[in-house]
């Protein structure tokens, strides 16, 4: 009885929904857009998306999945600029 009074997924409602904004005007998104335009399957752009993505995540105060991986396409990154 006290195991069905504290199941966890009745509260599953409570959690907070991730919504993604995204301004179409930033110079970010439209850079990112050309690239996907112009090569769709270049893992750079691939890798940019994902970061901005975890980025966000990050930002709204959610966990990242790969820690390790999002560290390692920041540091990727840094050395282009």
């Amino acid at each position: 009885m006290v195991q069905a009074l504290n199941d966890p997924s009745r509260y599953s409602f409570m959690a907070s929904k991730k919504t993604l904004e995204i301004n179409p005007y930033h110079p970010i998104i439209i850079e990112l857009n050309k690239k996907s335009k112009d090569s769709a399957e270049d893992d750079t752009t691939k890798e940019l998306a994902w970061v901005l993505y975890d980025s966000s995540l990050i930002t709204a105060g959610f966990d990242v999945e790969d820690q390790v991986g999002f560290i390692f396409y920041c540091a990727a990154f840094a050395a282009f600029t």
